[in-house]
């Protein structure tokens, strides 16, 4: 960050009660005024008893029914500062830490009869609590309940919520795999799964696309999509090499939903869970007795 005198010049986050007190987030801690602006108190993990983990506030939510103050405080420059999530119930005066050494980005509130939730994206996934931080539940594995496309990383940057038409709640998750939407159904992590991607189009329910294409295992796996028509069908995905010799049985005979976009992930691995060479693969779509869909994959490391 540079000179420890000028973090604090570093604004990262801001969050604003009302027309006088006003929080900000920054490299070096974090300020509030009671005033509209005029006067600051800081508060960073050195000149606290009860402090922040880390004086780098990256966000700033206020839970509006405890009144609750949740922020994403990741270390900055000093030696004792840790990543985590740091909540104060007395306006920041005490801080309780929470989650240690998880990198903690933009955070999501849910209200609902039930109670206050708050969710916080991370790395290692999504984590929610009901009980103000006691506990913590994390999100159960991402499939799209209608096309089986799948959210395949643990890094998510962002968290909102919504009440629907049924008077229940979306769930949305921001990853760098995608965007989810959870619609509840009243239990925790638990309802239909809807994903959303970038994607090319296809023309035609006899026409598959791979992507990203050329593509490398290390960095993420590629994902296959397809449509066909008249009812559910059952379908296989196979991996051959440019000799023919079968690499990898993806799935085989899984039903799939006619008229949908639907989607098969290959990691770049065969059957040894070894990662293949550099090189050109083709895969072999059977979708019921409809005639085969093929296409090639080029894998470059």
């Amino acid at each position: 960050f540079g000179d420890d005198e000028n973090l604090n010049h570093l604004g990262f986050s801001v969050l604003g009660i009302d027309e006088s007190i006003v929080y900000c987030g920054t490299a070096g801690g974090l300020n509030k005024s009671i005033d509209g602006g005029i006067s600051w108190e800081k508060f960073n993990h050195q000149n606290q008893q009860n402090s922040i983990s880390g004086n780098w506030v990256i966000d700033i939510t206020r839970d509006t029914i405890s009144k609750t103050i949740w922020a994403s405080t990741w270390k900055a420059n000093g030696e004792t500062e840790f990543f985590g999530v740091s909540k104060s119930d007395d306006g920041g005066n005490n801080w309780t830490n929470y989650l240690r050494d998880e990198k903690i980005y933009f955070h999501g509130h849910k209200h609902s009869p039930l109670g206050a939730e708050v969710f916080l994206p991370t790395d290692k996934g999504v984590y929610r609590s009901n009980n103000n931080g006691v506990t913590w539940i994390k999100n159960p594995p991402i499939e799209d309940s209608e096309t089986n496309l799948k959210i395949l990383t643990n890094t998510f940057f962002v968290v909102g919520v919504n009440e629907n038409e049924d008077n229940r709640y979306n769930i949305w998750l921001g990853s760098d795999d995608g965007l989810a939407k959870l619609s509840e159904d009243g239990s925790h992590w638990n309802g239909k799964w809807k994903v959303y991607i970038s994607s090319p189009e296809i023309s035609s329910s006899s026409e598959a696309i791979a992507f990203p294409n050329p593509f490398s295992p290390d960095s993420e796996p590629i994902k296959i999509k397809y449509s066909f028509k008249a009812g559910n069908k059952n379908v296989s995905l196979r991996i051959f090499d440019f000799g023919m010799n079968l690499v990898k049985t993806v799935v085989q005979n899984i039903t799939r939903a006619s008229d949908a976009e639907n989607f098969e992930n290959w990691n770049g691995k065969d059957e040894n869970n070894n990662i293949v060479p550099n090189g050109v693969y083709f895969y072999r779509i059977d979708i019921g007795n409809d005639e085969p869909l093929f296409g090639k994959i080029i894998v470059l490391m």
